[in-house]
């Protein structure tokens, strides 16, 4: 066990156990009024309704609701009664830029109003975007930002920080950036999606060599901006540009050239470099049909990728956070388009369940997915999953 880990253990032991009980007793209660006027709701529009088939629900999801509601109080009473650990690395320095920065896309006026906001000089005339090169001052603004952002999620060497009430910036040392050009491609075609605006995306690398120049700024200019491609009518299976396959599992392969019909598609979805052909996988290989529409997908169609406000407030998804069937809730973005791309008109409901697992805090996730517009695909899904056990 890690020192830092030991200390947050020992540190949480000294919480009051009168302010630990004391925040459970009053998740007990949230608990059972949420599910008691859940209850009296539907009593209330039909007293004779059989609530049979309800309370077999409730008997099912009231002791987790009660499990999670009393975690995240004893939670928060540790919190609250620990004394202050030692505070890691913050992550936020990891994410700060080098001198030398290279433009991939550029910076957009929403992100540059946020950068300037913190110059020396509130004077000064505010800088519109886009903007293709960043010098010494705009990098030095662009740091400031990201000292105050707020640490939203973090995994490895990924970080999503909040730099306002609705500009995130995503740092990484390996993001994928090739969805881009279809994110934009669905901006353009169906503009009715909620989907997130790119304000720009920078690249920070020791190994960037400076223009030869006396000049202590520094710049450097993206020679083929972002484009949205046209699509042919019948397009390749992938991503919009560069026309390639992904398929994320355990990890994620990479097909090694184009693929020009389901037929390949599912060549490439049983074939490993790793592993030899075998009569299982042949099998699997000779049950798949080769016949699906073509259509844009998403390919992660998870919690975790929707934001939603529940009566006008933002709610981020945790086992603690619960809705009443009377709020209002809105969906404002579907974020994370990295495995997005042409694919057959089942993959959307495939991969929307590559992550979900029987007795996981999500399991009941299939209930809510939007079968109406994705299908549902029983035989697919259960072929994929003989994929997922042959590739191991």
């Amino acid at each position: 066990m890690s020192p830092t880990i030991q200390m947050a253990l020992a540190e949480a032991k000294v919480a009051s156990s009168s302010t630990v009980e004391s925040q459970e007793r009053e998740a007990f209660t949230r608990a059972n009024t949420i599910t008691m006027k859940q209850l009296t709701s539907r009593l209330d529009e039909d007293p004779a309704f059989d609530i049979s088939d309800l309370l077999e629900q409730k008997a099912v999801s009231y002791p987790r609701i009660r499990y999670a509601l009393a975690d995240a109080a004893r939670r928060r009473a540790l919190a609250v009664d620990a004394k202050p650990a030692p505070a890691p690395t913050d992550v936020r320095s990891a994410a700060l830029l080098s001198p030398v920065v290279q433009v991939l896309y550029p910076l957009q006026s929403a992100a540059l109003f946020l950068a300037t906001s913190h110059l020396a000089s509130s004077a000064e005339a505010p800088i519109n975007g886009p903007l293709d090169y960043v010098d010494d001052r705009m990098i030095a603004a662009l740091n400031e930002t990201i000292k105050n952002g707020d640490i939203l999620w973090n995994l490895g060497s990924t970080t999503v920080l909040g730099l306002g009430s609705s500009v995130a910036v995503k740092v990484g040392r390996s993001i994928d950036i090739a969805h881009v050009p279809t994110l934009q491609y669905i901006q353009t075609q169906v503009p009715e999606v909620p989907t997130p605006k790119i304000l720009g995306i920078l690249k920070t690398d020791q190994n960037i060599k400076p223009p030869s120049s006396d000049s202590s700024a520094l710049y450097l200019r993206l020679s083929d901006p972002f484009r949205v491609p046209k699509v042919q009518e019948m397009p390749l299976l992938g991503v919009v540009f560069p026309l390639i396959c992904k398929d994320a599992r355990r990890s994620e392969r990479v097909a090694g050239g184009p693929i020009k019909n389901e037929s390949d598609f599912n060549d490439f979805l049983c074939s490993n470099p790793g592993r030899s052909k075998t009569p299982w996988i042949e099998m699997i290989r000779s049950f798949m049909r080769e016949d699906h529409r073509i259509i844009m997908t998403h390919g992660d169609l998870h919690p975790r990728n929707i934001m939603v406000v529940v009566d006008g407030a933002a709610c981020y998804h945790d086992h603690s956070t619960h809705v009443d069937s009377d709020q209002e809730i809105k969906i404002t973005s579907i974020l994370d388009w990295e495995m997005s791309g042409w694919y057959p008109d089942y993959w959307e409901f495939v991969k929307s369940l590559n992550t979900i697992s029987q007795g996981d805090a999500l399991e009941d996730w299939r209930d809510f997915l939007p079968s109406d517009a994705i299908g549902a695909w029983p035989v697919e899904f259960a072929i994929d999953m003989l994929i997922s056990r042959w590739l191991g």
